[in-house]
């Protein structure tokens, strides 16, 4: 019997709608579903809160 590829599937909530916005394969191929003008603003914001968290607790 033959298994299925493990993936793991990242989703965004976008106006209350779960959205998928990516999915990684275990061969480490990466599918992209939506468009940059919508992912960039939230990519960005999300770099900008690590690093906030992360400058937090290290000072």
């Amino acid at each position: 019997m033959a298994r299925q590829k493990m993936t793991c599937k990242m989703y965004l909530t976008i106006d209350g709608e779960k959205v998928l916005w990516y999915e990684v394969d275990e061969d480490g191929n990466v599918t992209w579903y939506l468009p940059k003008e919508i992912t960039e603003p939230i990519k960005k914001k999300m770099l900008d809160n690590i690093s906030k968290c992360i400058s937090n607790n290290f000072m």
